[in-house]
């Protein structure tokens, strides 16, 4: 709305406090302007719910997929009678759940677009068609490790859910329906709440009577049949409300809306629906179902009416305590107990994962302490350790407990060996010359640490069951932390030995002198700008077919071999190879196809010269440097009768890691215009890569071919098999005329560059106003899944830094120094 002085400002007000139009006048409306449905072309049914179907349709004057719902003509499934009164019941909710789904604007309700009457007289309403999972499939992945699913990538899902239902309330809207299968999570980490047909806006008279109607006296009390049982029984009727409402399982209803006492229904509700949300991620089941077999939704009504769930403990004991505790505060039986808001509730899931108190749980000085050290990882370890011994010596001074100074001295010392690990982790670049004093002054530090080890070790065998506030679990996991720090301690020695011998292999393997570089260079207009400087760490291998120079970084592993004047076939201890690329000034990047998108510019830019590795990044070169592997497929694993080996590329890491890998080489992530430059290679004129066809690409590049689309039961897939379901080793496929491998294939690499266009996501404000960890990332390349239809250089999506995904990996960037 716009106020007094002309700025936009937000309306505050609630639904309730509106005067809609008439329903009867909003039906007169819409049939007087039915031929708007004409710019509509159905596509197929997408969903089913107790009033509508749900299609996807074509906007043919928006040129847009959007997602149509169309009033059902015939009663429902198990909708009792067909009577006008209830048609005409039907139709006015349905009118009421696309009024108020229209009036809630916000990032995380679907937007409604038009409300309509198509050509057989049904009435619809059309709205965004969301690409994607429900939150119900998502918990699945997570529970099964899939698709880079994580609990805390879930919980981020929870808490935008939480702040959609938290705006819905501060417009009087009560959703009343709740769960896993009514959120939909986008590709790109887009969180709508759906299906707003019973929502009730306080303040207004209620559409919808959402009391069960009892069974039928015929059906009452009828038992079921015992396993093994041959005796026929009759069929459980299902939950209808008394509007006629068929519902599912109301594993996530709250006991008063399960109850039937409507006017008891609030706000709080939702947060309990939300809880029960929780509930599901955290035991991996919905509340009140059985572990194993089936329950009908009568029985598992009469168990929400009887009393809580199983505890969350007994079915994971390693949920954690203080989500378990948030838990139990949104699903207490007495609403008043609850958060009072869905803000409250996202809060305090924000504080778990900032491990910070929550405030469902009682906050004890010990638990203050490990959550301020583990919130302060990047504390140099002694002022860690002074300051954690402060406050365990107050626990051990103001709470009077009976501990020896020898145990508070322990617990600062483990709080202390994980503020090393941490160091280690985040900090430290041992390969590196610059790092090698920081790395030894850290070495010291941890030595004396693990020097009492052994002490500690025989301390906890012989205490038994010490006094509080230390159990003997939590000695033996203290313990296990330091043992811990001495395997950090051992990788970083080692690392550090390899990087004080990187001068010493780089000067054996020199065949090519600087001298001989810097020549060349000078006479190349395009690098005269350069400094004439050896740089460290790398050593000249000779020029490729293209007359570009290639380097060797040595820290990155071995020196991998030359064929053809092309770095290949890589071994699983093979360096990274880097091509100095001249880049140039007032180049247009971007497409002006007409199948762009519209982030795809065009737009000018100037590159400097840059280095940029031939290969993407393997997972030989990974491990040996971040000491684990993360892959999906890593190697050693069988699939489709190929196995992954430590030449195929790293995959499902985030931003962070692969910005964290660059960092211990000292190199860095390119940028998105870098990426876009060396797929044109010598095509620049050209959005394509290196100026071909999609369907020219046939056996260069490891593409969503016919294997891969088939598999994926998606189209958009070649007409051709390139001997790969997923991605191949680095380098199986020929290299483009800069001598770069797979920029169009294999696997998608992260950019450095922020994703400038951000819409869906943060609206109108400005992406450098947002946290680092909120900042959409660029992705480039295409990868084994891509679609034919958008390879092009300039094709660019994005993620959050933390999304994972075994499509996606790294290929790293050097400047000239």
């Amino acid at each position: 709305m716009i106020s007094e002085s002309g700025e936009l400002s937000e309306d505050s007000g609630t639904l309730g406090s509106r005067e809609n139009i008439p329903y009867s006048d909003l039906l007169a409306s819409v049939q007087a302007h039915r031929d708007r449905a004409q710019r509509y072309t159905v596509r197929k049914e997408v969903g089913r719910g107790g009033m509508g179907c749900v299609f996807s349709a074509e906007d043919r004057e928006l040129r847009r997929r959007v997602a149509m719902k169309v009033l059902m003509q015939g009663n429902a499934p198990g909708e009792p009678g067909s009577t006008s009164a209830r048609r005409i019941d039907r139709t006015v909710r349905f009118l009421g759940e696309a009024q108020v789904t229209a009036q809630l604007d916000h990032p995380g309700i679907v937007p409604v677009h038009e409300l309509g009457i198509d050509a057989q007289g049904s009435l619809f309403f059309t709205m965004k068609l969301v690409r994607g999972n429900n939150l119900a499939r998502v918990f699945e992945s997570v529970r099964t490790g899939k698709g880079g699913w994580t609990r805390t990538r879930a919980l981020g899902v929870l808490m935008k859910v939480c702040d959609a239902m938290a705006f819905a309330h501060s417009k009087g809207v009560v959703h009343r329906d709740l769960k896993p299968a009514n959120v939909m999570v986008g590709r790109f980490g887009e969180t709508y709440v759906m299906d707003w047909g019973i929502a009730r806006v306080l303040g207004r008279d209620d559409d919808h009577d959402v009391r069960f109607v009892d069974p039928p006296a015929s059906t009452q009390g009828q038992p079921q049949a015992a396993p093994g049982n041959d005796e026929p029984s009759l069929p459980e009727p299902p939950l209808v409300t008394r509007d006629g409402r068929v519902m599912g399982t109301p594993a996530y209803m709250a006991p008063e809306q399960a109850a039937g006492l409507v006017d008891e229904i609030s706000p709080r509700s939702d947060v309990y629906s939300l809880g029960a949300i929780l509930y599901h991620l955290l035991a991996g089941i919905a509340p009140y179902m059985p572990t194993e077999g089936e329950a009908t939704p009568r029985t598992v009504l009469s168990h929400v009416l009887g009393g809580p769930p199983i505890p969350i403990r007994d079915l994971d004991r390693s949920a954690p305590e203080e989500l378990v505790a948030i838990c139990g505060k949104a699903m207490s039986r007495n609403a008043a107990t609850r958060y009072a808001t869905a803000l409250e509730l996202g809060q305090d899931i924000q504080s778990y994962l900032e491990r910070r108190p929550v405030s469902a749980q009682r906050l004890t000085l010990v638990r203050a302490i490990r959550l301020w050290v583990e919130r302060n990882h990047g504390i140099a370890a002694t002022s860690a350790a002074a300051l954690v011994l402060m406050a365990a010596l107050a626990v051990w001074f103001v709470a009077g407990l009976d501990q020896s100074r020898r145990e508070t001295q322990r617990l600062a010392d483990v709080m202390s060996a994980r503020a090393l690990i941490e160091e280690a982790e985040v900090d430290l670049t041992p390969l590196l010359p610059e790092s090698r004093e920081r790395t030894v002054r850290w070495l010291q530090r941890t030595a004396a640490l693990l020097d009492q080890l052994p002490v500690y070790r025989a301390e906890a065998a012989a205490a038994g069951e010490p006094s509080p506030p230390l159990t003997q679990r939590e000695l033996e996991a203290m313990i296990a932390e330091v043992e811990r720090l001495q395997d950090t301690y051992s990788r970083v020695q080692r690392t550090l030995l390899e990087g004080s011998e990187v001068p010493a292999r780089a000067a054996a393997a020199m065949q090519i002198s600087w001298n001989e570089v810097f020549a060349d260079l000078e006479r190349r207009p395009e690098f005269r700008s350069l400094p004439r400087r050896e740089q460290a760490g790398l050593v000249p291998l000779g020029k490729n077919p293209a007359g570009y120079w290639m380097f060797w970084h040595v820290a990155s592993g071995s020196q991998p071999p030359i064929a053809n004047g092309l770095p290949g076939p890589l071994a699983a201890d093979s360096g990274i190879v880097f091509v100095l690329l001249p880049g140039g000034t007032d180049l247009e990047m971007g497409s002006r196809e007409p199948d762009a998108e519209l982030n795809e510019g065009p737009v000018h830019v100037t590159l400097a010269p840059f280095l940029l590795a031939t290969h993407e990044t393997t997972q030989g070169q990974w491990q040996r440097v971040m000491f684990a592997n993360p892959s999906r497929r890593p190697a050693g694993t069988q699939r489709a009768g190929l196995e992954y080996t430590a030449v195929h590329p790293v995959e499902s890491i985030s931003w962070f890691e692969a910005r964290r890998f660059a960092g211990r080489l000292g190199l860095r992530l390119p940028a998105a215009y870098e990426l876009e430059y060396a797929g044109r290679a010598d095509r620049q004129d050209s959005p394509r890569f290196a100026g071909l066809l999609p369907m020219q690409m046939k056996g260069l590049e490891n593409l969503r071919d016919a294997t891969v689309a088939e598999s994926m039961r998606e189209p958009g897939g070649a007409d051709w098999s390139d001997g790969y379901l997923e991605h191949a080793p680095v380098g199986t496929f020929k290299a483009n005329p800069f001598g770069m491998f797979d920029v169009a294939g294999n696997v998608s690499e992260w950019c450095e560059t922020f994703y400038g266009r951000e819409p869906e996501v943060v609206g109108a404000r400005d992406p450098s106003e947002l946290p680092e960890a909120e900042r959409l990332r660029c992705v480039r390349g295409g990868s084994w899944g891509s679609r034919i239809s958008t390879l092009r250089t300039s094709y660019s999506i994005y993620n959050r830094p933390g999304y994972l995904a075994h499509w996606l990996g790294v290929r790293l960037a050097r400047d000239w120094q």
